[in-house]
């Protein structure tokens, strides 16, 4: 984290703003945890006022106040109750209306579904992780993955999309790793088991056609491309 003058101020608040706009309340709740998760990995936590916060919350509130008031002009109160308390609020915490929305998942859902999303890399990324959390004051990207990867995996309705953002950061890790810190024997092994998970997940779906299941195939094969992507 950078400490910046008042125009990083305002990109940073209208970044947060348009975060609203394309993901409710979560969108904010991801940038601000990762900062703060960054000021404490720099032990600057104090420093945040560097930060100017009232303008960013300022220029932040523009986008959201003006999207709230027209919601309102269309469906009253009700519609800012169904946007912003049922569809936000309660279905991050799995109560009331907002439970029976849907997509309701344990705490360790995440856990479990993040490193199946993430392949083929996702061997590359578990070494690169522990690598990254022993060495947590030196690696930037660690904050802005683990902090809004634990916020997400305490609201009680999930789904593999909101996960979406964070994927970045998991790269980033994955590639200092690699650059930075993985022996050369270790790198080798690493991509040979990444690689080879993209010729299965794309030649063994191939199978169905020799079975006289080509749509089966193909489609395990689309599936498998999008997987390696």
């Amino acid at each position: 984290m950078k400490h910046g003058g008042r125009k990083n101020a305002i990109i940073l608040g209208a970044a947060i703003g348009l975060s609203f706009m394309t993901k409710g309340l979560v969108g904010p709740a991801l940038i601000v945890t990762a900062i703060l998760a960054d000021t404490v990995r720099q032990k600057q936590v104090r420093q945040i006022w560097k930060m100017h916060p009232f303008l960013v919350v300022y220029v932040a509130m523009l986008p959201i106040v003006f999207w709230s008031i027209a919601l309102w002009e269309r469906g009253g109160w009700h519609s800012l109750h169904e946007v912003l308390i049922v569809n936000n609020l309660m279905r991050f915490l799995g109560i009331g209306e907002g439970a029976a929305l849907g997509h309701q998942n344990g705490i360790l859902h995440y856990f479990e579904q993040f490193p199946t999303d993430f392949l083929p890399w996702t061997p590359v990324f578990l070494v690169a992780l522990v690598a990254a959390c022993r060495k947590w004051r030196e690696n930037t990207y660690l904050p802005w993955f683990l902090a809004p990867f634990l916020l997400l995996c305490l609201s009680s309705t999930k789904r593999d999309v909101y996960l979406l953002p964070l994927y970045p950061a998991a790269a980033a890790i994955c590639g200092v790793w690699l650059v930075n810190e993985a022996p050369s024997k270790a790198r080798k092994v690493v991509l040979a088991i990444g690689w080879g998970l993209v010729v299965l997940l794309n030649v063994v779906p191939l199978a169905g056609i020799v079975y006289q299941r080509p749509v089966t195939g193909a489609l395990l094969f689309l599936a498998g491309l999008g997987v390696s992507f």
